[in-house]
């Protein structure tokens, strides 16, 4: 059994707590992008930081915490948060093979930023129409909403 869940759902609610003690399976905790207890856990999201109260109703319950942008002193924060106690900690480099950063700059300070934004997606969806599935994954980072719809309009209108 797989329960997948945000910590409001499952933390201070008595019919969750009920329903884990209530299973005899192993009990596995996996927190993504671990780092949000810290940077969340304050004021935004604070019942984040109040996820290892799971440990009072599955003290077998074991822990995982997983973030690609941790310092080592957040590390330390996250094991506490979560109350592990001697954590394996496996660090590996951000660096992958597969994975490019590439900025292209603005055309120029005088120009829109429709054109700067029509810059980018004409190169990138021109290139992508051309080479379809043999097209790289990619992301493509926009300041806003409206301008993740200007690209779609770009591409389907």
């Amino acid at each position: 059994m797989f329960l997948f869940a945000h910590p409001e759902a499952v933390i201070g609610k008595p019919e969750v707590y009920k329903f884990l003690q209530s299973q005899s399976t192993y009990m596995y905790v996996a927190v993504d992008e671990a780092h949000c207890i810290l940077d969340w856990g304050h004021e935004f999201r604070p019942i984040f930081r109040d996820i290892k109260q799971l440990r009072a109703v599955r003290p077998d319950a074991r822990f995982l915490a997983l973030s690609g942008t941790v310092s080592i002193n957040g590390i330390s924060d996250i094991t506490k948060f979560l109350g592990m106690e001697n954590p394996q900690i496996i660090k590996t480099s951000p660096l992958r093979s597969n994975i490019s950063l590439i900025v292209l700059p603005r055309p120029g300070r005088k120009v829109s930023t429709h054109a700067s934004y029509d810059y980018v997606f004409e190169n990138i969806f021109g290139d992508l129409k051309k080479r379809k599935e043999n097209y790289p994954v990619t992301l493509i980072y926009c300041v806003g909403i409206n301008w993740v719809g200007y690209g779609y309009e770009v591409e389907y209108m």
